[in-house]
Formats: C-alpha cells, structure tokens, sequence
C-alpha cells in the first residue's frame, strides 16, 4: 500500500502507510516532500535518524527558520507487533478451480504465453503489452477466442474484482504469475463446467438483525435495543407524549447494549457480535420475525416496588422517590410477555403515581411554617391510595398534626379513619388504637377548629400535582397522559410534575406494553 500511494501521489496515504509499517524515514521523506520541515527534522532526530536530521537542519538554517528543540522524554512513536502475518488477503469467495496448479503447470503455461505473444506482435505489430492483451493466452481456436473475449467484456467480472486495472504500478514477475495461473485455472473451469467468473454473482448484503427488531414491533424498547434511539423517542412521543428524554437517557443505553453480547478475540481482530433474542426458543419462530432480549422486566420492576415499600416504611421519603420513579421511567420500555404481565405494568404505574404524590406532599409539608399549610398537606397525604399498612402511618401523621393545632373537628375525622382500618384490629397496633380512640373522644367534646384550611374530607377531590391542592368534584382539569396526575387547566401543556417526562393535557393513544410480535 506504501508503494501504490507513493505511486498515486497521496501524501496523506504514504503518512498512514508509513505510520502503520513504523517507518520513520519515510515520514521524514513524506514531512520534508510536504513543506513540513520542522515537522520532518523533529521525526528525524527523535528517531535517531542523524544523517537526515544534519540535511534538514541545514535546509532549516537556510530558510532563515529556527531550529525546533526535541523532548528529551520523546519516545518513538512504533506500530504494535503483528501476531499473525499473512499476505492478500482475500476479500470475497470465488468459484474455486476444478484443480489446484502447481509450479510445474504454472511454468507450462508461461512458456505458452511467451509463445502466443510473440506470435501475435510479429502478426500485429500494434498488438501492446497490457493487461488486456494479456488476458489472450488460450489456444488460438475460434471456440476460445470467444470464451475469451467474452471474458473480458464482461462488466460483472470486472465489478467483482474491483478497480484494480486502475492501479498504475508494477506487480513484479511472481505476482504476474500469480494472477496469470489464476486467469488460466478459471479459463479451464469454464471450459470443463460451463460456468466460470462471467457467471459469477456477487452475494447481496443481508437484512442486519436490527432491522427486523424494529420491523416487527411498535414498542419503543425494541427501538432502543436495536440502536434506533430516535425512532423509539419518537413512539414515546406519539404513545404518552414524552418530551423530557433526560429522565431515561440512561435506560434508553442499558438496553442498547443489553440486546447483544461480544466475545473477544486475537489482538487486531473486531470482537464477534452476538444479538440476543427473546423469542427465537420457539421453534416456529423464524429469524425474520425474532426481537431482542430487553434488559427490563416486571419481576425486576417488582422488585423495585418493594424497596419501595420498605423505605417508606422506614421514612427514607428521597429514596422512596427514587425507586418509585425508575419504575415510572422504566415502565414504557418494559415489554409485557402476556396479558397478566400487562396488567401488573398498568397497576405498577398507579402506585407510582400515588406514592410519588404522597411523598412529594410529605416533604413538602416538613418544609411548611405555617400550621394552618401544614394541616393541608398532612390531610392530603391521607387521600393517596397507599397500602392499608401506609395507610395507617398517614392518618396517624394527619390526626396528631391535627389535634396539636387545635383542629378537633379534622383530627376527630381523623381518628375515626384510623379506628375503622382493619390493620387496627391486630395486638401490635393495640396502642395505636387506644390513643385514636382518646383522641376522638376529646376532638369530640371540644368540637372546633381553630384554623381554616382549604380541606372538605366529605367532597372527592383530586390533587393538583402542580401546586398541591385540590380538584373538587366539578372542576376542569387535565391528566398527563401517561401516569394520569391531575392538574388545573392553568397547568396545561407543562411537563408533569410526577414522571417528569409527559406534556401535561395531551391526547395520546395511552401506554403501551407489549409489541405486536409478541403474540407468537
């Protein structure tokens, strides 16, 4: 490759070249060829190339240029060592020869083609020594004079091998030779079978694996897998009108790097990719209907969901957040494997919802100075759909912030939730019990409130996820259209407040959970 860029002129290929094989003097050639001769003299001496550096230090000098001075912490700049050497390579398989042609065969066939030149420039004394002309070293009969030009007219041949006619330089006798003996075997082939390089096809390039992932499903995981982020933000967009990306970024890459796998191996040789499936056990299965293995699954959601629950137990609110909203950010690219999976997706995204809501009211409320905002917030804390267990912990929380500020009314209201909860019933909560029930008995001989707070515990309401307070019944409001927070109409178009990824007030055709192949 060395000689034919030096040949075509291309310095930037003779630098490469040179870079590649390490060698440093023609660097320095290329360097200086170029005008770089400050380059070119520090190549030479960090290299120990003394005799070329004293020629470019004296050309330097006479260009009135200064001497650049060398690194003495310089270190040669050296290719690793090949493991394997090989010489051509080959590119594509050809139809291999009916037999293989040994040194004798090729010498016969030299002598042959002396012979036949020399006949023909003393019939044609135009006839030149090129390429073509080369290509006529057959028997001088019409039969293969026509298998010959036929040969050499045909453009498919031409186009398998590539544009190396173009290539003007001197292979040498051997390599002539070689492509001589092999022109000869494949001229014999097609004389014997009747098919040789003429007919010859060059294999079309196969469907890429990725590409079925994204032909046979609609659901944005299998996009992300297969390397096609945009596409699957896309369906994100179009399904539940996601328009914060920045939330599941990371996501979108696990699963792009979960669908394959690669095994490493000699130095200098790509790592062989493997693509993992998720459906090709079924041996109905073909390969143009497969889809890729997610790293996202239900159990793995579930799992989620009771750290989740534990943390809330143990009121570590920030990490509680935390899990509740990965499994929001990890449900649209989640792939559903049957209708009960579907269903628990669907349940996963309500109780992410409510415990997102909960937990954004309680931190909100240790954040407040003011009783009357307090109490609010404790009260709306206890309306989220939590488990009976959590539950229980709000309406505690909400009775006694209720009864120490005086609000008798709300903690007696309170206190009789929290006695009529079946969790109550259990000897571990006996105490609990007995201080709702003191309680409710005094909010009830004292029967006033001494702070107006905007709660009606006998109206249904919801809680604008924007700004904490409620919808009542009968007032205008809009829904995220992926985990379904409600907001005031003032709050329409912004992004929603508890997945942190939806555009408030959007109509979308709703979550997804499965991809339309997985019915196989």
């Amino acid at each position: 490759m060395l000689k034919i860029s030096e040949r075509r002129g291309d310095m930037m290929s003779r630098f490469h070249n040179s870079l590649y094989l390490g060698d440093a003097s023609e660097r320095v050639a290329v360097l200086e060829a170029s005008g770089q001769i400050s380059l070119a003299y520090l190549t030479a001496k960090t290299h120990g190339l003394l005799e070329q550096a004293e020629k470019l230090s004296d050309l330097l000098k006479s260009k009135g240029l200064p001497l650049p001075n060398t690194l003495p912490e310089a270190s040669l700049l050296q290719p690793p060592t090949p493991i394997i050497r090989a010489d051509n390579w080959p590119l594509i398989d050809l139809p291999p020869a009916k037999s293989k042609l040994n040194a004798e065969k090729a010498f016969v066939y030299r002598e042959r083609e002396k012979e036949t030149n020399k006949s023909l420039q003393e019939e044609n004394p135009a006839v030149g020594d090129t390429w073509d002309d080369d290509l006529d070293l057959d028997d001088l009969s019409e039969k293969n004079e026509r298998k010959t030009e036929k040969f050499q007219d045909n453009s498919d041949a031409g186009a398998a091998w590539g544009d190396d006619n173009d290539l003007d330089f001197d292979l040498g006798n051997d390599d002539e030779d070689i492509a001589f003996a092999k022109a000869v075997s494949m001229s014999e082939q097609q004389t014997t079978s009747g098919s040789g390089v003429e007919n010859y096809m060059i294999p079309m390039a196969g469907t890429p694996v990725s590409s079925y992932w994204c032909n046979n499903s609609t659901h944005a995981a299998d996009h992300a897998a297969a390397g096609d982020v945009e596409g699957a933000m896309r369906l994100l967009n179009r399904q539940i009108a996601v328009v914060n990306f920045e939330e599941m970024k990371h996501l979108l890459l696990a699963l792009f790097q979960g669908a394959s796998g690669s095994v490493q191996g000699i130095c200098s040789v790509p790592s062989d990719k493997s693509f993992l499936h998720r459906n090709l056990t079924n041996e109905k299965i073909q390969m143009k209907e497969c889809l890729p293995s997610l790293c996202f699954k239900v159990p793995h959601l579930l799992e989620k969901l009771k750290s989740g629950y534990k943390n809330f137990v143990a009121a570590q609110f920030l990490q509680v957040k935390s899990d509740f909203g990965y499994i929001l950010n990890a449900i649209p690219l989640t792939v559903a494997e049957s209708k009960s999976e579907s269903s628990e997706l669907k349940e996963l995204l309500e109780v992410s919802r409510e415990y997102i809501t909960a937990v954004r009211i309680k931190l909100a409320s240790a954040e407040q100075t003011s009783p009357a905002r307090s109490m609010e917030l404790a009260a709306y804390f206890t309306h989220c759909n939590l488990q009976p267990a959590h539950l229980l912990l709000a309406l505690r929380v909400a009775m006694s912030s209720a009864f120490k500020n005086k609000n008798y009314i709300t903690a007696a209201s309170f206190a009789q939730r929290l006695i009529e909860l079946p969790e109550m019933s259990s000897e571990r909560n006996s105490d609990l019990r007995t201080k709702a029930q003191k309680i409710l008995q005094k909010s009830q001989s004292f029967a006033r409130n001494e702070h107006d707070i905007e709660y009606d515990e006998r109206t249904p309401f919801l809680i604008d996820c924007f700004s904490l307070r409620p919808i009542y019944r009968g007032t205008s409001h809009v829904k995220c259209p992926y985990c379904s927070s409600a907001y005031l109409q003032s709050h329409n178009k912004k992004i929603c407040e508890t997945c942190k990824m939806s555009e408030v007030g959007v109509e979308t055709i709703g979550l997804v959970t499965s991809s339309i192949a997985s019915k196989h």
